[in-house]
């Protein structure tokens, strides 16, 4: 039981961040002045949103191919051979190297823009780990992702979302606490408690990965550091970029879908632990 270690468990999780910190190696230095407008917005805030990067018409008709094209995986009258989702409880659907789907989809995923912000951002050694489509159909359904919460405590998470509709506060906005990102006194025990579950597994933490938030510590957390909320309603074509460090979450969607692709940034750990 992990209450059974907990000066080293401490020690343990100092001498690991500390070590990941010292490997990672530095971020690049841009002489874009676009790419450090989005850096310089990201290190105060943790988001950053770009309305009509790409062009809002081209964004909803890309959008409505790929809902077709996923209608007609699901119904075998196409065939992916890379890995898909569906968790049709509660209405999504994640694919995979959807870099590799024909046509100008791809202009998102090689994006030398997306790129050069994560490694100006980040540290040079990040690398893009998951390309992904993602649909959320409106039935009204809570999902795991819908409750507040951080991807990782300090290794880095760094996400670029491309919205292919039109998002409204009831079509599932992504939902962020602005400079949440930031090191704060909150995120010392959750950070540990990742550092258990990744260490020891589920079974010594009860299976409690610790990086989700009820009720009453949001509002503490709230309280405490004043954090400003922000839902990211926004036309189709719109970029956000985010640290999924700082906390966040999706939202159910109740009168009308949402259709995105991501493309998610991390430092891998394999790489630097082996």
């Amino acid at each position: 039981m992990i209450n059974c270690f907990n000066e080293a468990l401490v020690e343990a999780y100092n001498s690991r961040k500390k070590e990941y910190f010292a490997k990672i190696g530095s971020p690049l230095s841009s002489e874009n002045p676009k790419v450090n407008n989005v850096v310089s917005t990201l290190k105060r805030d943790g988001l950053c949103v770009i309305e009509n990067y790409f062009d809002h018409n081209e964004a909803l008709s890309l959008g409505e191919m790929l809902d077709t094209w996923l209608d007609d995986l699901k119904n075998e009258k196409k065939i992916w051979e890379e890995t898909i989702h569906h968790f049709d409880d509660i209405g999504l659907t994640r694919l995979l190297n959807a870099h590799k789907i024909e046509g100008n989809i791809k202009s998102f995923f090689e994006d030398p823009f997306i790129y050069e912000v994560a490694k100006t951002y980040a540290c040079e050694t990040i690398e893009s780990r998951q390309k992904m489509l993602e649909r959320r159909k409106p039935i009204n359904k809570h999902g795991p992702a819908d409750d507040y919460h951080v991807d990782e405590g300090y290794y880095h998470k760094f996400k670029a979302f491309l919205y292919l509709t039109d998002v409204s506060e009831s079509t599932a906005p992504f939902d962020y606490y602005i400079g949440s990102h930031e090191d704060a006194s909150w995120r010392i025990p959750k950070e540990i408690q990742m550092h258990a579950w990744e260490t020891y597994g589920n079974e010594a933490t009860f299976g409690w990965r610790g990086n989700c938030f009820d009720s009453r510590e949001m509002d503490e957390i709230i309280k405490q550091n004043n954090y400003e909320h922000k839902i990211c309603t926004a036309k189709a074509g719109t970029l956000i970029f985010v640290d999924t460090r700082g906390i966040h979450k999706a939202t159910t969607p109740q009168t009308g879908g949402r259709l995105m692709l991501g493309n998610y940034f991390e430092v891998s750990r394999k790489k630097l632990f082996s």
